[in-house]
């Protein structure tokens, strides 16, 4: 697989790099089925003329030291929200339990921070509160008033 996009220093920004070493990285992907795949793909250690430091070429999707995709770990959360084991997934993926622990609770944090950032009016009292019903759709986090749902779908927060 080739990457063609001009790399930059992480530290100072400049384009101005020479290549040091190349090397073959192997990334875990996404799963197809329930067989894995993986991204095969040369990498380059630069070294930055005007700053005079070194680092490792950074793709998109793939953090700084890891061995899978985003991609992953998102379907790992995903399969194991939807009621699949840590057991059986730690098996398809031939990785440890703790590892697929440690990406779903990673995955909880992103979704709760994804939550956190949406523009949801805050209340204050508790009267306020009763006015209030959270309608937690499958795409969005909306807020309707009482008088907009009936009783049986109303959900008092404390």
């Amino acid at each position: 697989m080739n990457y063609r996009r001009k790399s930059q220093c992480p530290h100072c920004g400049n384009k101005r790099l020479r290549k040091k070493h190349v090397y073959l990285r192997q990334v875990r992907h996404e799963l197809i089925g329930l067989r894995q795949s993986f991204l095969h793909f040369k990498a380059y250690k630069f070294y930055c003329q005007p700053c005079h430091r070194y680092f490792n070429q950074q793709f998109p999707g793939i953090g700084p030291y890891q061995r899978t995709t985003e991609k992953v770990r998102a379907q790992v959360f995903h399969l194991h929200s939807k009621g699949m084991s840590q057991k059986d997934l730690a098996h398809d993926l031939q990785c440890g339990k703790s590892t697929i622990e440690r990406w779903y609770h990673q995955g909880y944090l992103r979704q709760n921070a994804e939550l956190e950032s949406m523009n949801i009016p805050s209340v204050r009292n508790r009267a306020t509160r009763l006015l209030f019903v959270i309608w937690l759709n499958i795409k969005s986090l909306t807020l309707f008033p009482v008088n907009h749902r009936p009783p049986s779908q109303i959900i008092f927060i404390n």
